[in-house]
């Protein structure tokens, strides 16, 4: 542990290296600020394309980077070329990715933030990200209490997705007792009466288990990775539980079902066909952009 003098010192001297960033990390719509090997600065705002803002000299990322990991009790140099934690400043609340050389030939990062505003469901169909059907199709979903996992590749806007459905949740039954795990703070709950949880990835199934001593009316788990979380969500999901939402990596609606077959192979699971069959109503996969491309209903009414 640092001192507090030092503390405050490597505090300083991060705020000052940031000072460039600050109107992205500032600004409500923004979601991503990325720094690349060849100086370029990128950032993605809320329902946006990705942009290139200008640039930033490799010599300041490294000194971001170095400064944070410090701050974390971590190191990042050749020897261990990268790093990732919630950078450590209570005025930029956000998760932080960087690499160095070998990894990389430049220092380069990726600031994740939180969103402030929800993107809701009329805002995709006004920005035609999704159709007037599609969002006709969830609405019918989450009233009927069916599960639903949003799927899509990295930066398809699966989170951002998750949220604007939370927030038909909270609209059309304000009563429900949400429960939350993900392992980085990104989900937005305006329930009355929720539990958010942010734990390791490791104690993820754990929190999923100890939802049913919450007695939640939904249960909503930030993104599936390992098989026994999804072993524990799915049953805790056909278990009294219906209603919840989960995102998952796969690169169409189709191959949803086979990832969560592998998943569940992890853990040696017999006729994982059966559970997902019960489990799973709806799977949205969003394509880049945050645009829905395809809505699955695996309802059997």
């Amino acid at each position: 542990m640092m001192n507090e003098s030092r503390a405050g010192r490597q505090r300083f001297n991060l705020m000052n290296e940031l000072k460039p960033l600050d109107c992205y990390l500032r600004d409500p719509a923004v979601t991503d600020i990325m720094a690349n090997p060849d100086e370029s600065l990128w950032v993605k705002s809320l329902g946006e394309p990705v942009r290139c803002v200008g640039s930033i000299p490799p010599d300041r990322v490294q000194r971001i980077l170095a400064f944070t990991a410090s701050m974390l009790n971590k190191t990042i140099n050749d020897k261990s070329p990268e790093i990732d934690g919630i950078l450590p400043l209570d005025d930029y609340p956000a998760r932080i990715s960087g690499v160095v050389p070998p990894w990389s030939t430049s220092p380069a990062f990726c600031i994740r933030k939180p969103s402030e505003r929800v993107f809701t469901l009329d805002d995709y169909v006004r920005t035609r990200r999704a159709k007037a059907a599609d969002r006709a199709a969830i609405i019918e979903a989450i009233g009927a209490r069916r599960n639903i996992v949003i799927a899509g590749g990295t930066g398809s806007g699966k989170t951002t997705l998750m949220n604007a459905l939370i927030d038909t949740i909270v609209t059309g039954a304000p009563d429900d007792r949400i429960y939350i795990v993900e392992d980085t703070a990104e989900i937005q709950c305006t329930a009355r009466n929720h539990v958010s949880l942010v734990v390791e990835p490791r104690l993820s199934a754990h929190a999923v288990r100890k939802s049913l001593r919450f007695f939640p009316d939904r249960i909503i788990f930030g993104e599936l990775r390992y098989g026994e979380t999804a072993l524990e969500l799915l049953k805790a999901w056909n278990t009294g539980h219906p209603g919840g939402i989960t995102t998952i990596h796969a690169n169409s609606a189709d191959s949803v079902i086979n990832r969560l077959r592998n998943l569940l192979d992890e853990v040696n699971l017999t006729n994982s066909d059966d559970l997902i069959d019960q489990s799973i109503g709806l799977i949205i996969y969003m394509e880049r952009g945050a645009k829905i491309n395809e809505i699955r209903c695996l309802s059997k009414e």
